[in-house]
């Protein structure tokens, strides 16, 4: 899990799809994001990439060439992502 914060507000990111997982209000104590009840829906907010929902018959066109795709949203969601920081720019 990874935090940036400042006075204002809290965020979280987790490795897994490098999906927001919290983003906690200071000046109002409360959260700002979906919570992910399993009852419900277990994720925040992923991220959904190459593309959002279900593709035609699981196939895309890019470039003049024709993919299949096994998976809705893409496949970024389900990747392990590393953080990297740029100190030169801080």
């Amino acid at each position: 899990m990874h935090i940036l914060e400042n006075e204002a507000i809290r965020l979280e990111i987790a490795d897994k799809g490098a999906e927001l997982s919290r983003v906690w209000d200071k000046e109002n104590h409360c959260q700002r994001l979906w919570s992910a009840d399993p009852a419900v829906w277990n994720r925040h907010a992923p991220i959904l990439f190459p593309f959002v929902g279900k593709v035609v018959n699981g196939k895309y066109r890019f470039a003049g060439r024709e993919y299949e795709t096994k998976t809705q949203h893409g496949f970024a969601r389900d990747l392990d992502f590393c953080a990297v920081c740029n100190h030169e720019r801080f």
